[in-house]
């Protein structure tokens, strides 16, 4: 990628200083990455030491050169000419430094350096009609050190796009125009051009005006070349066709202009003085030309003829093949200071500088993913999935990625309440009503006795009743034995009890083994439940040794009662849940156990309080044909209550136990008739391979936008589709780790794109 930067300058140097625009945007784009208004204050002192280095030192010294053999100069005399306009080059480019380090100017250059990379090619285009400004060496501002790969060209405040049609010629055409020859040697540029690799020349030597104007008309081409002697006086370049005639660029204009119409990209004045020359050019709106700013000695236009050339033929870019050549002349300066300040560029800014192919008609390419960018594409993309995939297993994102799953859980709309189960809550007014608590064993039995006479399928009594609770402790027992649809419950305790009270507790002495089940709700690490058991092995000496979990009981219950086996359910329909799987790297995986999918935020089935069972104050088909979960709702003593991923839900702080369990049991049995899909994990593969598709599809901005900022707003348009997709489709999808991964890409790979592009 490469970028242009538009430095507009509005004023003159003496009185009133400049306003000054500055533009930064990507090169063939038109929307701007930066824009900035500053000043350069006047500077009368610069003016003066502008005028006396070209006019008084530089002049001297060149004029020098072009003394005749039979006059005779001493070394010495010219040895401190030179020694002289050294000196006076360091302290004009001391005085510009120093003027562009005005305060007014400072945000500028301060954009200019955030937005610009040292690796990246950069076109400086500055757009004045100010003669003192465009006789400044802006080369030696000292911004073009820290970027070795920017060059500047010069711009007037009004341009058009010019009416031009492409040639598809197979062969670079150049007029060249070999001009008044006397006293300087012209067949050095003739060779020059002559070794270009696929040109086409045309040589017009010491021509008359009429055969230059017909070559402009009759045929097309896409450089002119000039050497010769030229001049600028009062604004007007003119340039000395032969020993006798001169001509401005107004007496060639028509010509000129139908050279442009056919075609023309680039003018090459290889002679002294051009910058009229190259106004009188640019009025005619002549993409690109190349000129010398002042007397140029013939050792250093043939140098920079050749290197420059070379260059450009070679594939590089106009501009980089211009500092290139205009640098290396600095091995002359010994001899001629400032040889490098005098090659300059004046563009069009409506046109994009064309590359040596291009004028022979190979077409640039657009954006393509070559062999060399596709393995960074996929190596990066690899070692950015490898690197999260690592960062995960070992838990770090696991928080972050429990909040997505929550929030995603909030997002959903709530189900209707399950019409299979009804909830029996112990509430604080029952605990009231009848002044016990914990309620005894009789009024239990009562309840249990209510229930079972409208035919429920099963009945899960949530309450403890590992001891007994008199009155009513014989009869609970018996009753709970001729019941085996009655589902009781135990607590596992630790799994390395060091105690009785870590044993756990007892299920109700009565109650069948059949019937028996765990009450153990497993919590993540931030104590939230996410997961739900629905079988483990108790150890030997735990005071509970039921192997099912009490909403499992109760699901496999009523399946039974449709005639599915529970079995067939666990082993087909359910995806294991354990260690190192999806956002879980850091739990107790003990047991068999799955994510618990919530059926509803607020109600999960019908419910009715304990006093209402009691007094028979409800309709009988309430728990016909039903699930009745029996649990304590109370916050007095013991509460029974878990944080869910709806905590922070408006209308759900908090579940009990009993609503626990129901959710559990809904799940199961949905699962069991298929009205529903588990919640489950890809594979850990699945996940590595999801995340670096999603890296892929990253890549694409990167690849085929320039702009920073189109790619950032493709980035964030990524982010929000994978959002939605994990939102719609698969809650349970690695969407942290993407993410992730995203940033990552969106952070570094368009400098390793960059270095891609250098090793191609």
């Amino acid at each position: 990628m490469s970028k242009v930067v538009v430095i507009e300058l509005d004023g003159d140097l003496l009185q009133q200083g400049f306003r000054v625009s500055l533009e930064i945007k990507e090169e063939g784009r038109i929307d701007s990455l930066c824009r900035r208004k500053g000043k350069l204050p006047p500077d009368p002192k610069l003016s003066d030491r502008l005028e006396y280095h070209w006019q008084e030192i530089y002049r001297n010294l060149a004029a020098s050169y072009r003394i005749k053999n039979k006059q005779i100069i001493s070394k010495s005399f010219l040895q401190s000419l030179v020694e002289k306009c050294h000196q006076s080059s360091v302290n004009l480019k001391n005085e510009l430094n120093n003027w562009l380090k005005s305060e007014e100017f400072r945000e500028i250059d301060v954009c200019i350096r955030e937005q610009l990379k040292l690796d990246e090619d950069v076109r400086f285009l500055i757009h004045t009609d100010d003669q003192e400004l465009q006789k400044l060496p802006w080369q030696e501002w000292d911004i073009f050190t820290s970027y070795s790969r920017a060059e500047i060209g010069w711009a007037l405040p009004n341009y058009q796009l010019p009416r031009s049609i492409k040639n598809h010629n197979l062969k670079v055409r150049v007029l060249v125009i070999l001009g008044n020859r006397q006293g300087i040697d012209i067949e050095t540029d003739k060779l020059l051009l002559q070794s270009l690799p696929n040109v086409d020349l045309l040589f017009l030597d010491e021509p008359h005006r009429r055969e230059i104007n017909d070559e402009l008309w009759e045929k097309n081409w896409d450089i002119i070349f000039f050497a010769g002697h030229s001049r600028t006086k009062s604004e007007t370049g003119t340039i000395d066709i032969n020993p006798h005639d001169s001509l401005s660029i107004d007496e060639l204009c028509y010509g000129l202009k139908k050279a442009i119409e056919k075609g023309l990209k680039l003018a090459i004045f290889n002679s002294c003085d051009g910058l009229g020359l190259a106004r009188s050019l640019y009025n005619l709106n002549i993409p690109q030309t190349i000129v010398m700013r002042e007397l140029v000695p013939d050792q250093v236009a043939h140098e920079f003829l050749k290197s420059f050339l070379k260059k450009f033929a070679q594939g590089k870019s106009l501009y980089i093949a211009v500092r290139e050549a205009r640098e290396q002349l600095q091995g002359l300066e010994d001899k001629f200071p400032c040889a490098t300040w005098l090659p300059v560029i004046f563009q069009n800014p409506a046109v994009i500088p064309p590359t040596w192919h291009d004028l022979i008609g190979i077409k640039r390419q657009t954006p393509q993913v070559s062999q060399i960018k596709f393995l960074h594409l996929l190596l990066t993309s690899f070692v950015f999935t490898g690197l999260v995939m690592g960062v995960r297993s070992l838990g770090i994102l696991q928080p972050l990625e429990l909040k997505a799953y929550d929030h995603f859980l909030q997002m959903r709309p709530d189900k209707e309440p399950d019409p299979r189960l009804v909830i029996v809550k112990v509430t604080e007014a029952d605990i009231q009503e009848f002044a016990q608590d914990p309620i005894s064993d009789r009024l239990i039995l009562k309840a249990l006795e209510n229930i079972n006479q409208h035919q429920p399928i099963a009945i899960g009594l949530d309450i403890l009743r590992n001891i007994p609770l008199n009155p009513g402790n014989q009869e609970l027992n018996s009753y709970l034995q001729e019941n085996p649809n009655i589902v009781t419950i135990c607590k596992f305790g630790h799994p390395q009890a060091k105690t009785k009270n870590d044993l756990g507790l007892k299920p109700p002495p009565g109650s069948p083994q059949t019937s028996r089940s765990f009450n153990n709700i497993n919590k993540d690490p931030d104590n939230i439940v996410r997961r739900q058991l629905i079988y483990a092995t108790p150890t030997e000496l735990s005071y509970c040794q039921a192997k099912y979990s009490f909403s499992s009981q109760l699901a496999f219950r009523f399946l039974n009662s449709k005639g599915i086996s529970p079995e067939s359910v666990i082993f087909n329909r359910l995806h294991e849940l354990t260690n190192k799987t999806g956002f879980y790297q850091q739990i107790d995986d003990k047991g068999y156990q799955i994510l618990l999918n919530y059926r509803s935020s607020i109600k999960v089935a019908a419910e009715i309080s304990l006093s209402q069972i009691i007094n028979n104050d409800f309709e009988p088909q309430l728990l016909e044909n039903k699930i009745v979960l029996i649990g304590y709702t109370t916050e007095s003593t013991k509460p029974d209550v878990f944080l869910t991923p709806y905590t922070n839900h408006p209308q759900q702080k908090k579940m009990f136990g009993v609503e626990i369990h129901a959710q559990m049991t809904s799940q199961l049995i949905s699962i069991g008739l298929k009205e529903t899909q588990q919640l489950a994990f890809l594979p850990w593969w699945g996940d590595g391979i999801w995340i670096l598709l999603v890296s892929f599809s990253a890549w694409i901005p990167i690849l085929y936008l320039k702009s920073s900022l189109y790619q950032t707003v493709v980035f964030a348009i990524n982010i929000i589709v994978l959002y939605y997709a994990c939102f719609l489709y698969l809650i349970t999808a690695p969407l942290i780790p993407a993410i992730l991964v995203v940033a990552l890409l969106r952070i570094f790979a368009p400098s390793l794109l960059i270095r891609s592009e250098t090793e191609e």
